[in-house]
């Protein structure tokens, strides 16, 4: 495959696939998998497959905005802020990803140092995540102004 004909929303979707099939295996893999998140004094537990869903369809909407935007020539976009989101969306991923092998490791909760690194993890996951959302909606925000400029 020629890699210069390789798009940014090429790699969101194959994330969001990727996504789907590792939280199925991991649902799949366990009788009740939650994930966790501990932030100063409240405790979360989430379901698994309620945070698949969310990353799953995160991804796939950032994939057919990206998409839409190469498609569409009308609406251009600032090169700048969607490589940034491009840094923190596939970091968010890659932190999702390590969260959960580090769950499949320690699937029955016997190492406390592992059960520590596993909510940090998730804890950054999440931040990353809703950074990437806020920029999302920035960058279609800026598209959308720009875009009822030009056409004044």
């Amino acid at each position: 495959m020629n890699l210069k004909k390789l798009k940014i929303y090429h790699i969101y979707l194959v994330l969001a696939i990727i996504t789907l099939i590792l939280g199925l295996i991991i649902y799949l893999s366990r009788e009740f998998y939650s994930f966790t998140l501990n932030i100063h004094d409240t405790f979360l537990i989430i379901p698994l497959v309620l945070i698949v869903a969310l990353v799953f369809v995160i991804n796939s909407i950032f994939g057919i905005f990206y998409w839409w935007t190469d498609k569409n020539n009308t609406f251009k976009i600032n090169p700048v802020l969607p490589r940034i989101h491009h840094i923190v969306a596939i970091s968010s991923s890659i932190f999702y990803f390590f969260g959960q092998m580090i769950a499949l490791i320690n699937h029955n909760n016997l190492d406390p140092y592992l059960n520590e690194i596993e909510s940090k993890v998730n804890i950054i996951f999440v931040y990353l995540l809703i950074l990437s959302i806020f920029l999302f909606f920035t960058i279609l925000i800026l598209a959308l102004i720009k875009r009822r400029n030009n056409v004044r």
